[in-house]
């Protein structure tokens, strides 16, 4: 049994006393490791993800985060294997906590992944937070069909800052001009005050 799926299973290969999760161990042992064994533990991180053990595969669907899988070799074992992922994860927090979801999640930020994430859309409407920043043209062409008030500030934080102006211009005229207004999140917005001016004149 390799030390990688070792230490998924029960956190035994890097542990330490106040460890919460075998994912703590597991990240201090790849920031440690050397690219060649980084790639070589990311290989097998994606034949994980086809476990039977629920548990074991929650985990790997974790670990995505911490070595450079390859987003095609996922996005493979997830179309081939769907039933694998239809399940809520165990033994590890995911966000989201469904399996399927959960790998999107991960998939929606690799350019790699693009088209697919965009035909993923009608499932999980909020990827297209993540599509705006590799997919940001599409997303503005798309914009009326994918862009809602719930997902807005995300969408406009992950746009290109000159390309933030166009998008609302596209989304426009704000009916709800007084709702969006009063989003806390424009404080986190550059050039928030230009920006607001845009959706206030409707």
């Amino acid at each position: 049994m390799s030390k990688l799926r070792r230490q998924l299973e029960s956190g035994t290969v890097w542990s330490a006393k106040n460890d919460m999760s075998p994912l703590q161990g597991l990240r201090r042992a790849v920031e440690k490791a050397s690219s060649g064994q980084r790639r070589t533990w990311a290989k097998e991180l994606v034949e994980l993800l086809s476990e039977d053990d629920l548990v074991l595969r929650t985990r790997s669907i974790a670990a995505l985060d911490l070595l450079p899988a390859d987003p095609e070799a996922v996005l493979n074992v997830l179309r081939s294997s769907p039933e694998l992922f239809d399940d809520v994860g165990e033994g590890h927090p995911l966000f989201p906590p469904h399996l399927d979801d959960a790998v999107w999640y991960w998939l929606s930020d690799k350019p790699e992944a693009t088209k697919a994430v965009r035909e993923r859309l009608p499932e999980q409407p909020d990827l297209v937070v993540f599509l705006a920043k590799n997919d940001h043209e599409w997303v503005l062409k798309n914009a009326r069909k994918w862009v809602n008030r719930l997902v807005l500030g995300g969408v406009l934080l992950s746009f290109p800052a000159d390309r933030r102006a166009d998008l609302l211009h596209a989304l426009g005229p704000w009916k709800d001009a007084a709702k969006i207004l009063n989003e806390s999140w424009w404080k986190r917005v550059p050039d928030a005050e230009a920006l607001r001016d845009i959706v206030a004149r409707g």
